[in-house]
């Protein structure tokens, strides 16, 4: 949610305090640039950025291990690049993203509830700026919230173009503290095995466009294969997002895939009801 959201993308309105039922549209996905940033620096000045919480399941049992933080904007998600290329808006809104989270979680561990980690985006251009792990892991502190109830999730541009090193170096800090570090929408843009070693990865994210048609064999069925077995072969723990159906899901745990969230299991929910999921 640090600037960035991909969980579930549509939240609608009873997010805040109701049901969460995915309905709206994704702030960013077809506005320009410059707009994209207009309306998401409106709402962080006028404070109408919220969090909702996508639950994480283990797909054999339908238990859930955790969750992915959701922010949105007057019902609506934030989508990944509402804070464009500026880094300086990336940070002030990815800083505000994440007290709202660690509120939230304070909450959660003052009433003693089991909620696993607690996944936060965060915007390639807030990475490559330097000084994201300070300023993570003092919130952190500050909030009294241990780095290992936290998943970091990146995609892999944040290793292109200038500030990579600045932003693997970021990561590695991260993971060093106890935070797990996910690379999100794995197999949808210039992920390689290379990115695989240069990050201190603990997870692999599937993307939604390729969980949408595993169940109907062919070349998504065959790349959610490969992503498994790499997860596999690389230690790390596998999700699946974006899942709507049961045959997903018995495609996805059939092919060694342990995890999953989507709307097949739990729509992105408001502080309190996800809470009640986590026993």
């Amino acid at each position: 949610p640090v600037g960035r959201v991909v969980a579930f993308q549509h939240v609608g309105p009873e997010a805040a305090g109701g049901g969460g039922r995915a309905v709206g549209a994704v702030v960013g996905h077809h506005q320009h640039p410059g707009r994209r940033v207009v309306a998401a620096a409106d709402a962080l000045d006028g404070g109408g950025i919220a969090v909702a919480y996508q639950p994480v399941v283990r797909i054999a049992s339908g238990s859930v291990t955790g969750c992915e933080a959701v922010a949105y904007v007057n019902n609506v998600a934030l989508a990944a690049d509402a804070a464009g290329e500026d880094a300086d808006f990336a940070a002030r809104l990815g800083d505000r993203v994440v007290d709202l989270v660690l509120a939230d979680v304070g909450r959660w561990r003052d009433a003693g509830r089991p909620f696993g980690r607690v996944a936060i985006n965060v915007a390639s251009a807030d990475l490559r700026r330097g000084d994201y792990a300070a300023r993570l892991l003092a919130r952190l502190a500050a909030a009294h919230v241990p780095p290992s109830c936290v998943r970091l999730e990146v995609v892999e541009t944040v290793l292109l173009g200038r500030g990579a090193d600045r932003a693997i170096a970021a990561l590695a800090a991260l993971n060093a503290a106890g935070i797990c570090i996910a690379l999100d929408d794995f197999g949808t843009g210039y992920a390689s095995l290379t990115h695989l070693t240069q990050l201190p990865l603990g997870a692999l994210k599937i993307d939604r466009s390729f969980v949408a048609r595993v169940a109907e064999g062919g070349p998504d069925h065959a790349v959610v294969t490969a992503i498994t077995g790499l997860g596999a072969s690389f230690g790390l723990a596998v999700i699946a997002d974006g899942v709507t159906s049961a045959a997903q899901a018995e495609a996805l745990a059939a092919l060694g895939c342990a995890f999953a969230q989507g709307p097949y299991f739990h729509a992105a929910l408001p502080a309190d009801a996800a809470a009640a999921l986590f026993v």
